[in-house]
């Protein structure tokens, strides 16, 4: 769970012979990283995979996937993940008007 407008990096440590293939879904779609705009970026470093998203809004909850596959079999890891808005602290203000009211008496 994050707050919106963080960064999140999701990273995975992926090993196997032959070198897997691995991929990140979102709700069972795959996500293109690499694409100019999008809202992904993915980077690979060794054997080490990495899901980044810049600034995270609601709509990137939801569940997440990364498989890692190879002619020997599969591996995946899933986690559910939640962007919520930050609260507005909101303060209650009562303006209190006080008024001074001076009698005067006439003898």
């Amino acid at each position: 769970m994050v707050k919106s407008g963080e960064r999140v990096v999701m990273e995975v440590e992926a090993t196997g012979t032959p070198d897997p293939t691995v991929s990140w879904y979102k709700d069972d779609i795959k996500i293109l990283g690499a694409v100019p705009g999008g809202k992904f970026r993915t980077k690979i470093q060794g054997n080490c995979y990495t899901l980044i998203i810049e600034k995270a809004t609601p709509e990137y909850s939801g569940k997440y996937m990364v498989k890692a596959v190879n002619s020997a079999g599969e591996a995946q890891s899933i986690a559910d993940f939640l962007v919520l808005e930050p609260q507005v602290d909101q303060t209650v203000v009562t303006h209190m008007i006080v008024q001074n009211v001076v009698h005067s008496s006439t003898q």
